[in-house]
């Protein structure tokens, strides 16, 4: 059986009892267990409110691999976890659980809801993909992560636009139809999920030794790689996208064998710095 939250279970012996205690309280009139009462009610308030702390030191020693749907949901949209023998799966997908059980999730449609399971697996598939030969994969206080099935706008960008990352709120927004989208090869379209948490990733590392390029000898090469322009990737993310090591990064994974062939110095510095040397 699967333990989907650590914290419920350690909750449920002083639900009883507060359940217990408040009707001998309240039924009886037994004075004598109020105390016991209040230290249960207290106990739970506690628990619910560190839910999430609780939930991810208990997932972080004990990481679990995902259900089967989950798996499922990995091998049709992950061409980079259909790459990986077993055991690497195994470890991809633990990634992947602990990365959404640290992590808080939020849909944004008429109100703020609760992500789906699969939407909060694909947000965290590139996060995953971009740091699995790190140790560290879980992007620092990075924890807040919203989205959108359509393009939107904000009061930072007004027009719309699929991924944006918000440093100082250390949170990130996605259009996740789009995102989702940009991982089958076929569709042809830009890995916003890469984009996004190779940014962060940097943000996280000031130090990161790369090579910059001249903007026509950069656009040139990453037209020859993905066959992407600067206008089709202004138009596939709703901003202008600068960050060279954003770019790189993202089809360095996306299109790592033309990468290695037109890049070779940064396919090197880009190996090295995610350890796929």
């Amino acid at each position: 059986m699967k333990i989907h939250s650590i914290s419920v279970l350690i909750a449920i012996p002083f639900i009883i009892v507060a359940v217990g205690s408040g009707y001998f309280v309240l039924m009886k009139e037994l004075s004598s267990y109020l105390p016991v009462l209040i230290v249960s009610v207290i106990a739970i308030v506690a628990i619910y409110t560190l839910q999430p702390h609780i939930d991810f030191l208990y997932y972080r020693k004990h990481p679990q691999r995902l259900e089967i749907k989950d798996r499922t949901f990995l091998e049709k949209f992950s061409p980079f976890y259909n790459t990986l023998n077993d055991e690497e799966r195994e470890i991809f997908e633990k990634r992947i659980n602990v990365f959404i059980r640290s992590k808080s999730f939020k849909l944004v449609l008429v109100e703020t809801l609760n992500m789906p399971e699969d939407f909060k697996i694909a947000i965290a598939i590139p996060a995953i993909q971009l740091t699995y030969r790190l140790d560290d994969y879980l992007f620092g206080k990075f924890d807040h992560y919203f989205g959108y099935q359509h393009p939107f706008p904000s009061p930072e960008i007004q027009k719309l636009h699929s991924v944006e990352i918000k440093y100082e709120d250390q949170m990130t927004v996605f259009d996740i139809e789009m995102l989702i989208n940009s991982f089958n090869p076929q569709n042809r379209l830009f890995n916003t999920g890469l984009y996004a948490f190779s940014g962060i990733y940097q943000h996280l590392n000031i130090n990161i030794d790369f090579n910059l390029l001249e903007d026509e000898e950069f656009w040139k090469a990453v037209y020859a790689i993905s066959g992407f322009t600067k206008d089709f990737l202004t138009l596939a993310t709703g901003i202008e996208p600068s960050s060279q090591f954003q770019i790189l990064s993202s089809i360095f994974f996306s299109h790592n064998t033309q990468f290695q062939v037109i890049l070779p110095e940064q396919y090197k510095q880009l190996s090295k710095i995610y350890n796929f040397a």
